[in-house]
C-alpha cells in the first residue's frame, strides 16, 4: 500500500508541474491542469483506499476480540451449567431414593396394596432415573478421557 506521506509528495509535485505548465506554456492550460487534476483525484482516491483499509483492519482485529470473548464465555457457561446439572441429578437421585425407601417401609408396615403400588412405583422412578444418570455419567468420562488425550 502506498503511505500517505508518499501520496502527499506526488499531489505536491503534480500542482507545482501544473504551475510550472502554466508559467511556461500558458495557451495550454486548460488540458494540464485537468490532467493534473485528475492526478489529484486519483492519488485522493487512493488516500482514501488506505484509510478505509487500515479502519477495515482495526475493525477485524476487534471482531477477532469478540469472538474470542465469547468463545471463552460460553464454554465457561458450559461448564458452569454441566456442573449444576450434575448437582440437580445428584440431589434428584437422592430425593427418589428417600422417597423409595420411605414408601416401602410405609408398604410393609401398613400392607396397604395402594401403599404398595406407590413404593413400587416409587422404587421403578428410582431405578429409571440410576439408568439414565449411568448413561448421562458414562458421556461424561468419556469427554473427560476426550480432553486428557
Amino acid at each position: 500500500m502506498i503511505s500517505h506521506n508518499r501520496i502527499l509528495l506526488v499531489v505536491t509535485a503534480t500542482v507545482v508541474a501544473g504551475i510550472a505548465g502554466v508559467i511556461w506554456a500558458p495557451q495550454s492550460v486548460v488540458p494540464f491542469l485537468g490532467f493534473c487534476g485528475l492526478i489529484c483525484t486519483s492519488l485522493f482516491q487512493l488516500l482514501k483506499q488506505a484509510e478505509t483499509a487500515e479502519k477495515v483492519e482495526e475493525a477485524a482485529g476487534k471482531v477477532e476480540v469478540v469472538r474470542q470473548t465469547l468463545e471463552t464465555t460460553n464454554r465457561a457457561d458450559t461448564e458452569k451449567l454441566d456442573k449444576i446439572h450434575t448437582l440437580v441429578n445428584s440431589g434428584s437421585g437422592v430425593q427418589k431414593k428417600i422417597i423409595a425407601i420411605a414408601l416401602r417401609r410405609i408398604a410393609r408396615n401398613s400392607g396397604d396394596p395402594e401403599d404398595i403400588a406407590a413404593a413400587e412405583l416409587a422404587e421403578t422412578d428410582l431405578e429409571q432415573h440410576n439408568r439414565q444418570q449411568a448413561i448421562v455419567d458414562g458421556r461424561e468420562k468419556e469427554k473427560l478421557d476426550i480432553v486428557k488425550a
